[in-house]
């Protein structure tokens, strides 16, 4: 289906899928917020620990917050296949650095992917 299309649409596509694979019915339809960052990453737990307790101290039944930990033993994150997937479009990005943000949002019946740097 992706035969012929742009390569910046084939890669839109891919990373819709990818963050879609982490969704359950009727999360598609809430708010969902991606941390993502390796394994070694102290930065990534820190901002898992924040974010995770200010969504258990002001819930909010529209905002779901998925955490998503690489395994990464060598410390090579930036040339992983899953770090492309996810953020396909890194002229978009201000830094190169872990952890990273994507938000996955259903606003009026259209999902619109939301990266770090293009908010």
């Amino acid at each position: 289906m992706l035969d012929g299309k742009p390569e910046i649409v084939k890669k839109a596509v891919t990373q819709y899928q990818f963050l879609r694979s982490f969704l359950k019915w009727p999360e598609d339809e809430k708010f969902n917020f991606f941390i993502i960052g390796p394994q070694w990453c102290e930065s990534s737990k820190e901002y898992r620990y924040i974010l995770e307790y200010l969504a258990k101290k002001f819930p909010n039944n529209q905002l779901v917050i998925h955490s998503i930990t690489i395994d990464d033993p060598n410390e090579q994150i930036f040339e992983s296949q899953i770090l492309k997937d996810l953020f396909p479009f890194p002229e978009n990005y201000s830094h190169d650095s872990v952890p990273k943000f994507l938000a996955l949002q259903n606003d009026k019946g259209q999902l619109k992917v939301w990266e770090e740097g293009m908010l």
